[in-house]
């Protein structure tokens, strides 16, 4: 195997691995990504980039908003600017880039399409390019991460997003003082793993479920 180098990043908690030189066979990417995991177990998802031709390839083949955010920012050199990149689970380029505050921001491969958005009985099921999102309440407060990871998994397998997509995921929502709380939990085929990820969003907007404002 060659000698790989990576970089680890924290964009908003969710730590994330960035490796060189870019790696696309499949079996390779597992293992690079089991050993960075096993040796930095904060690490919750794996990245391969090359530089030169602006290409990030996600350890699993699926798209993750926050690697790509990683690579831009590598790409640019942690300097402001703008530009387009051929992100895995994507079917074209995105934009992505850092501004004048050095915040960096990527570009969403959301389908115009409406009917990618359903609904099943406790939610809904947003699908985009490179990953399935599964949009629900949190069963209950104080639940454990354990537990969590465990419904998050049942709740996947039972919508049949285990085995029919590169990446799925559950949003889970509760609600707080009129500020919206979500906690993901991601679960990745290839790689066969299942994140709790670190990074909890914030926001105050009324609930898209029935909430008292």
């Amino acid at each position: 195997m060659k000698t790989y180098t990576y970089t680890i990043l924290k964009p908003g908690g969710n730590n994330t691995a960035i490796v060189e030189p870019l790696v696309l066979n499949k079996a390779l990417k597992k293992i690079i990504n089991d050993e960075i995991i096993l040796r930095n177990p904060k690490v919750e998802q794996v990245g391969f980039i090359d530089r030169k031709n602006k290409v990030l390839e996600m350890a699993g083949g699926e798209f993750c908003g926050n690697a790509t955010r990683c690579a831009a920012y590598l790409f640019l050199n942690k300097k402001p600017g703008t530009i387009q990149i051929k992100v895995s689970g994507a079917k074209r380029k995105l934009i992505a880039g850092i501004d004048r505050n050095q915040n960096v921001f990527a570009e969403m491969p959301i389908y115009k399409n409406p009917n990618r958005i359903k609904t099943f009985k406790n939610g809904y099921i947003v699908e985009i390019q490179g990953i399935t999102n599964v949009v629900t309440k949190l069963p209950y407060k104080n639940i454990s991460k354990k537990l969590l990871k465990k419904k998050a998994f049942d709740l996947l397998r039972k919508l049949n997003l285990i085995q029919k997509v590169k990446a799925s995921g559950v949003m889970f929502i509760s609600y707080k003082n009129r500020v919206t709380n979500l906690q993901p939990v991601v679960w990745v085929k290839d790689i066969k793993t299942l994140f709790l990820r670190n990074c909890l969003c914030q926001w105050k907007l009324r609930s898209c479920f029935n909430q008292n404002p």
